[in-house]
């Protein structure tokens, strides 16, 4: 399944062909959304490598160039969608965000009306869930908080290094 951004802000989120969205460090908003299938493909392998690679090697180590050689896309890909490794890895914790607010909104149906107990088991049974099950989620999960190494101070691996 590609991923396609979801814009919170605006019902009709789908840019025209061409058209910039700016730097996709902003909440990660993508510097240009993808138009054809092939192209949301290529950002949803590119995703998918970063999050492989920031399981495999945290976010001190990931680079841009590493994760077009995963997702087997030429580096001028990735910085189509991306201005650095940090506006990638933001992108990642949107659709984290995004997948995250599908699951929990599909359980919330079962529910019923007025059972805040089991939407709090819902909220933590899915966040757990995608935290053993989605790769990259251990380190970035919504909010790409990644520790020091992220603000470039120091090393460290994830969340809470």
């Amino acid at each position: 399944m590609e991923y396609v951004p979801h814009d919170r802000t605006n019902a009709n989120h789908a840019p025209e062909a061409g058209a910039d969205e700016g730097s996709a460090g902003a909440g990660g908003r993508l510097r240009r959304a993808p138009v054809q299938r092939r192209s949301a493909e290529r950002l949803t392998r590119i995703l998918d490598s970063c999050a492989a690679l920031l399981d495999e090697a945290g976010y001190e180590q990931l680079t841009t160039r590493a994760v077009a050689s995963r997702a087997g896309v030429p580096i001028g890909s990735v910085y189509r969608f991306f201005d650095n490794k940090r506006a990638l890895v933001d992108a990642l914790a949107r659709r984290n965000l995004d997948h995250y607010a599908e699951r929990v909104t599909d359980r919330f149906a079962a529910l019923e009306p007025g059972d805040w107990r089991g939407a709090v088991d819902v909220v933590l049974d899915e966040y757990l869930a995608m935290k053993r099950t989605v790769p990259g989620f251990g380190s970035v999960d919504f909010g790409a908080d990644l520790g020091p190494a992220a603000r470039g101070r120091g090393a460290g691996r994830g969340r809470g290094a």
